[in-house]
C-alpha cells in the first residue's frame, strides 16, 4: 500500500484515515469452463473470508460508483450548461446523494467471523487493515454527501451564464471527477497486492463471490498483476497522476483569481 495514503493529500478527509490494501476492488483474469472444473475446492476459511469481505465491500464499491456517476453528470453539464443538462445532473446527483445516505455499511466486529480471521492470519493479511477498510466506508459516505450537497447548491444557486461562475464550476467538477477516477483505479490495484497471497484457486472464488459484480472498483482501463510489487508500482502510478491533477488544478485557480 502506498505510503501516500498516511498523510494529508488532495482530499484531506480521505487521506486523514489509514487506506489498508484491501481497500479494492478488482476483477481477476477471465477463467475458462474447463479451468472452473478443475481448479481444487477452496477451504471453509477461505469462503468465510470472501463472505465477509463481499459484506463489507459490495455496498462500499455501490456507494462509489453512485458517486462517480454524479460527477460525471455534473461534469457534463458544467462542460455544456443547459437547462436540460442541469436538470439531468439534479435528478441523478439527488438518486445518487438518496442512495449513498441510505447504504447499510458493516462493522468489522459485526462481519468477520472466527474462520475468517483463521484464514487472514494463514495468508498473512491483516486484520487491523480489514478493520480499517471497514471504517473507511463510513468516512467515504460523509465525503460523497458533502460533496454532492456542495455541487447541489451550485445547481440550485448559482448561474453559469456568468463567465468567472462558470469557469470555477468547471474546473471543481472536472477536478474532482479525475481524481475520483484515478481512486477507483487505485483502489483496484491496492486489493490486487492485498490479494497476492491468496492461491489461484481461491482468487477465481473471490472473482465469482465478489468482483464480478463490481464497478467503480473494476475500471475498465485496469489490468490484474500477478506479483504484489507490480500491483503497488501501479498505485504509486496512481498517485503521480493525481499529483498532476492537483498541480493543474491549483494553476487553473491562480489564474481565475488573478483576472
Amino acid at each position: 500500500m502506498s505510503e501516500k495514503m498516511k498523510s494529508p493529500g488532495v482530499i484531506p478527509v480521505l487521506l486523514a484515515v489509514l487506506l489498508t490494501a484491501v481497500t479494492a476492488g478488482s476483477c481477476a483474469p477471465a477463467e475458462t469452463g474447463q479451468d472452473r472444473a478443475d481448479r481444487p475446492a477452496v477451504s471453509e476459511e477461505m469462503k468465510a473470508f470472501a463472505e465477509a469481505f463481499k459484506a463489507m465491500y459490495i455496498p462500499q464499491d455501490d456507494m462509489a460508483s453512485g458517486y462517480t456517476e454524479a460527477l460525471g453528470a455534473i461534469e457534463e453539464y458544467a462542460l455544456f450548461p443547459t437547462d436540460s443538462g442541469r436538470e439531468r445532473a439534479a435528478e441523478i446527483l439527488r438518486k445518487s446523494y438518496n442512495a449513498i445516505e441510505e447504504t447499510e455499511l458493516v462493522e468489522y466486529g459485526s462481519v468477520i467471523s472466527e474462520e475468517a480471521e483463521a484464514f487472514m492470519e494463514e495468508r498473512g493479511m491483516s486484520a487491523a487493515e480489514f478493520s480499517a477498510l471497514c471504517a473507511l466506508g463510513e468516512t467515504d459516505r460523509q465525503r460523497y454527501l458533502d460533496d454532492l450537497e456542495r455541487f447541489e447548491w451550485y445547481l440550485e444557486e448559482t448561474d453559469l451564464k456568468d463567465e468567472t461562475t462558470a469557469d470555477a464550476f468547471q474546473l471543481e467538477a472536472e477536478y474532482m471527477s479525475q481524481v475520483q477516477s484515478e481512486l477507483n483505479r487505485y483502489m483496484y490495484y491496492a486489493t490486487n497486492e492485498f490479494l497476492a497471497a491468496l492461491e489461484e484457486n481461491e482468487l477465481e472464488y473471490m472473482t465469482d463471490q465478489v468482483f464480478s459484480g463490481l464497478d467503480a472498483y473494476a475500471p475498465d482501463d485496469v489490468r490484474w498483476q500477478q506479483d504484489a510489487k507490480d500491483a503497488y508500482q501501479k498505485q504509486e502510478e496512481c498517485w503521480s497522476r493525481i499529483s498532476r491533477i492537483q498541480e493543474k488544478m491549483e494553476e487553473e485557480t491562480g489564474k481565475l483569481l488573478s483576472e
